[in-house]
């Protein structure tokens, strides 16, 4: 297959001489399957020839820019040839010397994108010519050196870059000549769209799924189905064929198939691997090895199921599934979206008529993972391109995306934190939700942009669904669907089992009450997955809601009468909470977001000390700063799981050493009109110290240490602000209003402030805060703040 490259030709069309070039490009080529319907079966292989109506499209590449053009057909130069013919065109912009110039045959299907060739492979006719057949989602590729002052031609030899399988399905004596209804092609590694280098047509990147074939272009003769289909060529495993005969379901198990760029192979598939379809879905659990993986649960988030000792699982889907995912065992590796993109993907879409599912572990070299470390990122919040919240101070107009600040802020962070970590350590990352708010309209594209910087460290990252992703509009939270999968799913690490679910529900026509509950439905699943998990582990429930105080009393909640409930009630299912999780001798974590202020709230319920871990926001006040509405910096949590123990956890600010974990002021110190000692009625013009301790709780203690003298400090706990942050977003945040950072949000909850009054108010204070897990933190009044606060930027630079 080749093409040549003339000096100079007459028969160009007028509209392609009307381009910015102005050389001449003329083509000869030959050997060429057509890009229309020229193929036909011969033998074990295709033969091709060039049409009248084929086009061909061309690049250069000059470093990362692109120089493209259209060539089209003027002649064969043998008419009894047809795998020989003349283009003629020109690229956008003529070249100097002798470049390399690369080339593609179009078709409706295959068509160049800003990174590449891209083919979509999603819906094929099952025919093997004709429109949206096997042949037309092929791809003719060529490559050669190209001297636009040579008037020697220069021939480029083109290659097929898919595969064609042909499937022949004998049919069950009792199926008979029943018409087929449905039929798709499913297995790993199976790919429906890919896009390829320009350079090289390589693998650029591609979507695994399955590929539709039209019905009516499944042949049924001489007791047998088949049709011809266009893949990516590799090694396809656990292939199957769903179809429809008649109005039954069958599942036909075609094994695994190894087919090579440019093969044609026909797949002959006896009778007896029809198997009629008794469930909605049904699949098997494989290793690496094809080996069964017994006891793996396989869900669609409204029934659980365990496979059996040949790895086979089966049920019937709920009608508003929309995914069937596997709980990853504990010394299995949890597959990611990519290469490039870490975030979990252990799901696949459900689709109408098929039911076949089979999923492929890989193991652990090591086996089960007894430490690692946990990363939680509360609130990324990103919200269209260049977010109206970026006026800050006057003399720091900030003029990047949210996109751009989570990833050159936090996510940088998290690769400095990952890279100082030992060698091999297993690191993991949970987003607690609202990774994208539409604030602004909606932006199709944010849910992939926040993915994608979530998934560019080494971390593999698991995300929550929030309410900001929903915001009560079904596309919004198909979106986040369509990035990461089922909104309610499980996973094990290590001896914990991880539950994640959505708790943010809508009201008809109120947008803004979610009620931070569960439904019966979901509280069902829950109690299904965790019937299959050892209670000898722990528990870890990740959602963004807080369960102990985030309901709402305008969305129709009841209160449950504890002390922290005068504006935001506790779960209504938060007794079932406990009951399911008191089953588990390793003990449980409650994780949510939601807040913007971190808090680990505390509640006696039901005869129980309950803490939830509330996690600061990536995001802050929503990319206003570089701090939540409690004062707590920008950042995230590192927590350290060795067994069922929570060994470690620490807060991390964007940019801030690990060891820094609190911030000192000045009771009296003024942030443009906020005071803590107006706020918490602290003695004033005693030279009083204030601790803002990020992740405090009443574990921790924390003292004053005063020439020598050791003092445990006074902690704030109640409804209240922190000056620092009210002084700062009070006047320069644009956006937010007041009562969302002050202390007119009744939902704001401080429990991480401490105050010291000295005996001597001069005194070189050294504060020392202890934590639960026996880490000393220090931070002495050398570093207080005592300026009213001005520009976030100057502080954080310091």
């Amino acid at each position: 297959m080749a093409m040549v490259l003339m000096a100079s030709c007459s028969n160009a069309e007028d509209k392609l001489r009307s381009t910015e070039g102005s050389q001449p490009v003329d083509i000869t080529a030959c050997k060429i399957a057509s890009t229309r319907v020229g193929y036909s079966e011969v033998g074990a292989d295709v033969a091709a020839a060039w049409e009248e109506t084929d086009a061909i499209s061309l690049f250069t590449l000059e470093g990362a820019t692109v120089n493209r053009g259209t060539l089209k057909f003027v002649n064969f130069p043998d008419a009894g040839d047809k795998t020989m013919a003349n283009f003629t065109g020109r690229l956008d912009k003529d070249v100097s010397s002798t470049t390399q110039i690369y080339a593609y045959a179009q078709y409706p299907n295959v068509y160049n994108t800003s990174g590449g060739i891209t083919n979509d492979l999603h819906f094929q006719t099952g025919k093997l010519t004709g429109d949206g057949s096997a042949t037309t989602h092929d791809v003719l590729y060529a490559t050669a050196a190209y001297d636009p002052n040579s008037t020697q031609s220069v021939k480029m030899t083109f290659s097929r870059r898919m595969a064609i399988l042909k499937f022949v399905l004998a049919l069950p004596s009792d199926i008979g000549h029943a018409a087929v209804t449905a039929c798709k092609v499913v297995g790993a590694n199976l790919y429906n769209k890919v896009s390829l280098n320009i350079q090289d047509a390589a693998l650029r990147e591609g979507i695994q799924g399955s590929i539709s074939i039209d019905a009516p272009g499944v042949e049924v003769a001489d007791g047998a189905a088949s049709f011809y289909v266009a893949v990516y060529p590799g090694e396809l495993a656990s292939v199957s064929i769903p179809i429809t005969i008649g109005g039954a379901k069958y599942s036909v198990a075609a094994g695994n198939i190894t087919v090579g760029a440019g093969e044609f192979k026909t797949i002959e598939v006896p009778a007896d691997q029809f198997v009629k379809n008794a469930y909605d879905v049904e699949g098997t659990v494989t290793d690496t090895e094809g080996n069964p993986m017994p006891g793996v649960v396989v869900s669609d988030s409204y029934t659980c199921v365990q496979t059996d000792a040949r790895g086979h699982y089966e049920f019937n889907r709920n009608a508003a599934a929309k995914f069937v995912y596997y709980t990853v065992p504990a010394d299995c590796a949890i597959p990611t979206h990519s290469a490039t993109d870490n975030t979990a993907y252990v799901y696949l879409p459900l689709e109408e008529g098929v039911s076949r599912y089979d999923f492929k572990l890989k193991k652990l070299a090591g086996g089960k993972e007894s430490s690692y470390k946990m990363i939680v990122i509360g609130d990324p919040q990103v919200t269209n391109a260049y977010n109206p919240y970026f006026t800050s101070a006057d003399d720091n107009q900030i003029d990047v995306s949210d996109v751009y600040r989570f990833t050159h802020e936090t996510m940088a962070d998290i690769k400095k934190t990952i890279a100082s970590l030992p060698a091999g350590t297993p690191v993991y990352g949970l987003s607690m939700g609202d990774d994208v708010q539409y604030y602004g309209g909606y932006n199709a594209t944010l849910e992939s942009q926040i993915r994608a910087a979530l998934g560019s460290s080494s971390m593999i990252l698991f995300s929550v669904i929030g309410n900001h992703d929903q915001d009560g509009n079904a596309i919004y939270k198909s979106k986040w669907e369509e990035n990461f999968g089922p909104t309610d799913y499980s996973f094990d690490r290590g001896d914990v089992h991880y539950v994640c679910f959505n708790n943010c529900w809508f009201y008809s026509g109120a947008a803004y009450y979610q009620p931070g509950e569960l439904t019966d439905e979901q509280m069902a699943w829950l109690e299904q997955d965790l019937s299959f998990v050892d209670k000898s582990k722990k528990v870890v429930l990740s959602y963004h809601i807080p369960l102990t105080f985030g309901t709402r009393p305008k969305a129709g909640a009841a209160s449950l009468n504890l002390p922290t409930e005068s504006a935001h009630y506790s779960s209504s299912r938060l007794a079932k909470f406990m009951s399911l999780l008191g089953q588990f001798s390793g003990g449980y974590e409650l994780f949510c977001g939601h807040t913007h202020f971190a808090i680990n709230h505390e509640i006696d319920f039901g005869g129980q000390h309950i803490l939830e871990h509330c996690h600061a926001a990536a995001c802050g006040d929503i990319w206003q700063s570089n701090i939540n509405i409690c004062g707590t910096p920008n950042g995230y949590y590192i927590y350290t799981f060795d067994g069922t123990n929570t060994q470690d956890c620490y807060y991390k600010g964007t940019f801030w050493e690990s060891s820094r974990q609190m911030t000192l002021f000045r009771a009296d110190t003024d942030f443009n009109a906020e005071t803590y000692a107006a706020d918490w009625s602290i003695a004033s013009g005693k030279g009083a110290v204030v601790a803002n301790v990020f992740n405090a709780d009443s574990k921790w203690k924390v003292y004053a240490v005063e020439n020598g003298r050791k003092t445990e400090m006074t902690r704030c706990n109640s409804q209240g602000q922190d000056a620092f942050a009210v002084g700062y977003h009070h006047k320069y945040a644009k956006s937010n209003a007041y009562s969302f950072f002050s202390k007119k949000n009744a939902y704001l909850i401080m429990n991480h402030l401490y105050y010291y009054v000295p005996t001597d108010p001069n005194a070189e204070i050294t504060v020392e805060a202890v934590d639960g897990y026996g880490n000393t933190y220090r931070e002495t009044t050398a570093n207080v703040v005592t300026e009213p606060f001005y520009n976030y930027a100057h502080y954080y630079s310091k």
